[in-house]
């Protein structure tokens, strides 16, 4: 499978009265979602919060965590 038939399954499953897509970005992960979110005036940004080990968290920190202090606006976590 690739990723322009992999998007379509993903884009196929989303209500139609929901605006969604699907971005792929070489770069840090919070870096280039906050810089995505700045750019294109989203709304709100919904993300997964599920740890993995404590250890892990407190040596480098976690995605949702960056993302939540660097970007100014409303976000939707869930598990």
């Amino acid at each position: 499978m690739n990723f322009r038939t992999l998007k379509q399954d993903w884009l196929a499953n989303i209500p139609a009265d929901l605006l969604a897509g699907m971005v792929v970005a070489l770069a840090l992960i919070p870096e280039a979602i906050a810089q995505y979110a700045e750019n294109n005036n989203i709304d709100l940004l919904m993300m997964g919060a599920y740890g993995h080990k404590r250890i892990r968290y407190l040596v480098i920190g976690s995605t949702t965590t960056q993302i939540l202090r660097r970007i100014n606006l409303p976000v939707l976590l869930f598990r």
